[in-house]
């Protein structure tokens, strides 16, 4: 605003103190009149050059206007303006400005806009982690929806439901409530179709319906590209290759994420662009290595911070903190989650800041600081449990029973029975893999082969069944040295064998070089000692390399019990 149409104050408090001093009447005037110079300023641009939403400043003083006056007649302009200033927020990434806009509209709109701007509300809502808010918006969405007899808002409103108690691990009333939606849904309204279908196949891919998943997707596509919605079919794309990605099918999976990228870069949907970029170095990981993973999630991340997308950077900083696996990198590695939780924060997204904390996390439990590495897992468990996420509420179980276990056992298996608890109720094959493989790990360690042997096959069940790759190698490897210890020694060098495969093909060089040094011990009992010979300072030689000192202590001291045993020499490291 130009200096001849504002009072200039050079403290807040005075600027307050004056502004009390006005009789009522002014006060409406001035905020009249404030509005009507912004409208004149907004027409030839949005934001001034500091970065405020010029909208949501008028949308402030019409409605200071209205309430000091009772006039209600310039209710349709701010709402006009709310609305566009609730758009331009969101385009800023400004969530909190956003749903108080959308907010403001839905309070003094007719029946269709206050259920449009609720639909609005509730989507930012689950985005930030308000699971409670969102399910009352929703509601209010449905009633307001009906009241102004639009058959699509109906449609949406219900579809909002589903997304709500999806978001809180309610999959019963989110099937019904998707299912309704999809029966509800004028034929004109092709884009709220797909988005319906699209919202049932994710339900569908949680609970392991990946077939039926699947279909949904595909026909959502069928439906955007109808529509010649590029954005839409991207990001079902997307979503598609997400699907295939977590069943281990990464040529599918990758083909999907590029075809998603040509429809995004066509559209100049930016954010979506870096949100497919890292689904593809997620896939990639897995099976061109790390270093070209980790160019994808810098190229994501330069995206994020282009169009100022804040909590997406921050999971892309925690995604490429994750590439970071040698114990001399771990320094590195806790910087950018650093820089991840506090960006997460101040996005203001709840999720994506208890996501952060458990990355933060398991890094401070890679530099030894237990302490604090449990203080945050406790801190995001609280999130997730006040946001009613079981699913991310088990992994978080699972992490601090991970931590617990090697000093507080009690604790420990409380929160493994939790983690157990939370993901069955929701399905989760992957979470049970690892609390089953962790559970076989911990009998292993104890010597206790018959327990040990029992979780890991159960471990191996559930990632065979999901397709989980890296969690059937972590078993296999496992179960290759109970049985190696039962004396069932080519079951053990079949099943170390089949693990150094798959962790060769992910690219893992951590479990690769661990699992040479099992495989050696095999062949070490097995009598070919030459081989084992080999083998081992293969395997010890890549562990020295990544500085994993505690995973080479614990080979050596299970090979030098195994030599003692078996009368023979130790192997040499190199």
């Amino acid at each position: 605003m130009i200096a001849e149409q504002a009072y200039l104050f050079r403290h807040a408090l005075l600027r307050d103190a004056a502004y009390q001093l006005q009789l009522p009447a002014d006060r409406a005037r001035l905020h009249g009149l404030a509005a009507a110079l912004l409208e004149d300023l907004v027409a030839s641009r949005t934001l001034d050059a500091s970065g405020t939403n010029l909208q949501g400043e008028i949308a402030r003083h019409l409605r200071q206007y209205r309430e000091i006056s009772n006039d209600n007649s310039r209710v349709e302009a701010e709402i006009r303006h709310s609305e566009q200033a609730a758009e331009q927020a969101e385009r800023l990434y400004d969530n909190r400005e956003a749903l108080q806009m959308w907010l403001g509209a839905a309070e003094i709109g007719p029946p269709v806009v206050r259920a449009r701007a609720l639909l609005r509300a509730v989507g930012l809502a689950l985005t930030m982690g308000l699971a409670p808010e969102a399910w009352n918006f929703a509601k209010a969405a449905l009633a307001a929806a009906e009241a102004g007899s639009s058959a699509e808002l109906v449609a949406a409103a219900h579809c909002a439901w589903g997304q709500c108690a999806q978001y809180s691990g309610d999959v019963e009333t989110a099937a019904k409530a998707l299912q309704t939606a999809l029966e509800l849904v004028p034929p004109e309204c092709g884009k709220l179709r797909a988005e319906i279908l699209g919202e049932l196949a994710w339900l569908h891919d949680d609970q392991g319906s990946l077939e039926l998943a699947r279909q949904e997707y595909e026909e959502a596509i069928k439906v955007c590209r109808s529509l010649h919605d590029p954005v839409g079919e991207g990001k079902m794309l997307c979503n598609l290759a997400t699907l295939h990605r977590l069943a281990s099918r990464h040529e599918l999976a990758q083909d999907l994420y590029r075809r998603s990228l040509v429809l995004f870069r066509s559209a100049r949907a930016r954010k979506f662009e870096g949100v497919a970029e890292s689904g593809l170095g997620a896939s990639v990981a897995m099976t061109d290595g790390e270093d070209e993973a980790a160019r994808h999630e810098e190229r994501a991340l330069e995206i994020f911070q282009e169009v100022g997308a804040k909590s997406h950077e921050g999971i892309a900083l925690a995604n490429l903190s994750v590439r970071l696996n040698r114990q001399s990198e771990m320094e590195q590695r806790l910087e950018l989650c650093s820089r991840a939780l506090a960006l997460q924060l101040e996005s203001g997204n709840r999720y994506g800041t208890a996501a952060a904390m458990r990355a933060m996390a398991d890094t401070l439990r890679r530099l030894r600081r237990l302490d604090e590495a449990g203080a945050l897992l406790r801190d995001a468990l609280a999130i997730h449990q006040s946001m009613k996420d079981p699913r991310n509420e088990a992994q978080t179980h699972y992490f601090l029973a991970k931590l617990l276990s090697t000093h507080d056992r009690d604790s420990a298996n409380r929160h493994f029975e939790a983690a157990i608890a939370c993901a069955e109720s929701i399905h989760d094959q992957a979470v049970l893999s690892d609390v089953y493989l962790s559970l076989g790990t911990r009998h292993l360690h104890d010597d206790q082969l018959a327990e040990a042997r029992h979780w890991l096959e159960l471990s191996l069940d559930r990632a065979t069944l999901a397709g989980l790759a890296e969690r059937q190698a972590g078993a296999r490897a496992n179960l290759g040295e109970v049985l190696r210890r039962e004396g069932r020694l080519q079951e053990s060098l079949d099943s170390i064998q089949q693990a150094l495969s798959i962790y060769e093909k992910l690219g893992y060089e951590n479990e690769h070089a661990s699992c040479q040094c099992g495989l050696a011990l095999t062949l070490l009992q097995m009598g070919r000692h030459a081989e084992a010979g080999d083998c081992w300072k293969r395997g010890i030689g890549a562990l020295r390399q990544l500085a994993e000192e505690s995973e080479m202590e614990r080979h050596r001291v299970e090979m030098m019990r195994l030599c003692a045993h078996l009368g023979v020499e130790p192997l040499k490291d190199a």
